[in-house]
C-alpha cells in the first residue's frame, strides 16, 4: 500500500502544503471502513483507481466523484475502499489557499465535497485522464501540480493576506487564540471577522481553532505503547482528559484508545503515523521541482 508525499515546487509552496499519491490492489487498501479526521486543510482529490465510497451514518454507500474538492471538515468522513483497486491522488492546500488556488466558494462546502466540474466546467475528465495515464506517482503529482498552477493564475484575486495572518496566529498558538483579540487587533467587530474568515476558510474562526487544537494531539502521540491521555490533553491545551475525550467523540465518533487501535492505511499516514506502525504503508517524501 504505497503512499508517497511530494513537496510542491517553490512557486506553489504558499498555496500547497503537499501533493500525495496512494495506491493499493483490490482488497488490500482497508479491511473495513476507515475514518478520515478533520485537520484544517481542504484537499483536491482525484480517483484514478476505483473511487472510494463514503458511508453515511445509516451505512448507505455512496461512491465519491472522480475529481472533487473536499471542504473544511468538522466531523469525520467514513470511507470504504473495498470495492476495487484503489488509486487516489490529492493536493493538500494550506487552510486559506483552496479559495485562492481554485476560486471555490469555501463557505458553501464545509463537510461537503464540490465536483471539479462545478467550479471549473470541462476540466474534470481531462484531469482524471492525465493523472490516470501518468506512469509513476511523481508524474501523477506533476499532473495535479500543473492543474493547480494553471488554475491559480486565474483565481489569484481570491487571496486574502489578512485572513492568512489570522491563520498564522491561530496555528502558532496551537488553536489557543482569543478570537476577540484577533478582531480587536484588526480593528473589526467579531462578526465582521467571522464573516471574512468564513468566506475564505469555510468555517468560523473558533471552530477552526478547535480543529487545530485537536490536530495537535496527533503531533504529540507516541506510537507503540500505552498513551497517557491526561498528559496529552494538557499539552494540547485541553482543560482535562474528559475535555479531550469529548472532542474525540465530536470529531471522530469514538474514544481516543479506540481510534488509535483502529488506525491503518491511508487514515494513518494522513495524520503522520510512521510507516512501520501504519500497517506497512510505504511512505516516501520527495520534492517536485
Amino acid at each position: 500500500m504505497p503512499y508517497v508525499e511530494f513537496r510542491p515546487a517553490p512557486a506553489l509552496a504558499h498555496l500547497v502544503k503537499c501533493i500525495w499519491v496512494f495506491e493499493a490492489e483490490s482488497g488490500q487498501a482497508y479491511g473495513r471502513p476507515e475514518r478520515i479526521i478533520p485537520d484544517g486543510n481542504p484537499e483536491l482529490v482525484v480517483h484514478f483507481g476505483h473511487p472510494f465510497g463514503a458511508l453515511t451514518p445509516s451505512g448507505l454507500y455512496k461512491p465519491q466523484p472522480r475529481a472533487f474538492l473536499m471542504g473544511q471538515m468538522t466531523q469525520p468522513v467514513t470511507l470504504d475502499a473495498s470495492q476495487g483497486a484503489a488509486g487516489v491522488a490529492g493536493v493538500r492546500f494550506h487552510p486559506a489557499s483552496a479559495r485562492a488556488a481554485l476560486g471555490a466558494a469555501m463557505d458553501e462546502i464545509s463537510d461537503q465535497h464540490l465536483k471539479v466540474e462545478d467550479f471549473d466546467p470541462g476540466a474534470a475528465e481531462g484531469l482524471v485522464d492525465e493523472v490516470a495515464s501518468a506512469p509513476t506517482a511523481a508524474a501523477r503529482a506533476w499532473a495535479l501540480q500543473r492543474y493547480v498552477a494553471d488554475r491559480a493564475k486565474r483565481t489569484e484575486r481570491f487571496q486574502d493576506a489578512t485572513v492568512q495572518g489570522w491563520l498564522s496566529r491561530i496555528a502558532a498558538a496551537n488553536g489557543l487564540m482569543s478570537i476577540s483579540d484577533l478582531a480587536t487587533d484588526s480593528g473589526l467587530s467579531i462578526r465582521q471577522l467571522e464573516r471574512r474568515f468564513l468566506k475564505q476558510i469555510g468555517v468560523p474562526p473558533r471552530q477552526f481553532a478547535n480543529v487545530i487544537r485537536f490536530r495537535r494531539v496527533f503531533d504529540l502521540l507516541t506510537y507503540g505503547g500505552r498513551q497517557d491521555w491526561a498528559r496529552l490533553a494538557l499539552e494540547a491545551g485541553y482543560y482535562d482528559q474528559s475535555h479531550l475525550i469529548r472532542d474525540f467523540h465530536r470529531y471522530i465518533g469514538c474514544s481516543p484508545s479506540q481510534f488509535v487501535s483502529q488506525m491503518r492505511g491511508l487514515s494513518a499516514v494522513l495524520i503522520g503515523l510512521d510507516e512501520e506502525t501504519a500497517c506497512r504503508v510505504v511512505t516516501r517524501r520527495e520534492t517536485l521541482a
